[in-house]
């Protein structure tokens, strides 16, 4: 696959800004830079000896490459496994999610073949995103809330294909954390009530009903109701 020489006349600028998902101050985010993330990102772990603090080395979890890491077209970028790349909406800051020239480069050179969105607003103009090849599914979630069950057991299947993935919603937290988790729940990562607990921290997923809806699965899951 190649980039793409150039887009549809207006392809970029035909995008009513009026009705794309609001900027958020989300300064009441968690921040992943507590001691235990640092301590688990360093492969080392902490020991108290004698009143002091010892450092042991531990087995390094595997890093996966993140091609689009420091992106500023993808902001907040984070690898989740072989098949995902977790982000904020391309463009997040200038009135996107827009898939502009730069957005779609960006993705062909990461090798991503298939994105998904669970944006608040209706389906944007993907039709350049399309003729590079890169296929595009939309699970319109209103910020703040759960994403429809059956739409995250649908996005779930979609990622446990094997493309590699992109997945966003808005400032890509809340709604990208809950889809992140339900896949992970499907592909057989969170298998407990305490894992699950967990991941949901990891992931940012943000209220009640996300949290909620996640549970569901779970038990879903484990009682073979979702296959």
């Amino acid at each position: 696959m190649t980039g793409i020489s150039g887009l549809p006349n207006g392809a970029a600028n035909n995008i009513d800004n009026a009705n794309f998902e609001g900027i958020h101050n989300r300064q009441d985010h968690p921040q992943s830079g507590d001691e235990s993330v640092e301590q688990r990102q360093s492969g080392q772990e902490v020991t108290h000896v004698g009143g002091g603090i010892e450092i042991e080395s531990v087995a390094s979890a595997e890093v996966l490459n993140n091609p689009l890491e420091g992106s500023k077209i993808f902001e907040r970028s984070e690898r989740v496994d072989d098949n995902l790349i977790r982000s904020s909406a391309p463009h997040y800051n200038s009135g996107g999610p827009r898939f502009d020239e730069v957005a779609i480069n960006e993705l062909i050179s990461a090798g991503v073949t298939h994105v998904i969105s669970f944006n608040e607003n209706e389906k944007p103009d993907v039709e350049a995103l399309e003729k590079a090849g890169i296929k595009f599914s939309h699970f319109k979630t209103k910020d703040f809330t759960a994403p429809d069950i059956e739409n995250l057991k649908e996005a779930a299947s979609l990622i446990s294909e094997g493309e590699l993935t992109e997945l966003y919603c808005g400032y890509g937290h809340g709604r990208t954390g809950t889809a992140v988790t339900a896949y992970q729940i499907y592909n057989g990562d969170i298998k407990t009530e305490a894992q699950l607990d967990q991941k949901m921290s990891d992931n940012h997923v943000e209220t009640s009903a996300q949290k909620a809806v996640l549970k569901e699965l779970l038990e879903q899951r484990l009682n073979g109701a979702w296959k």
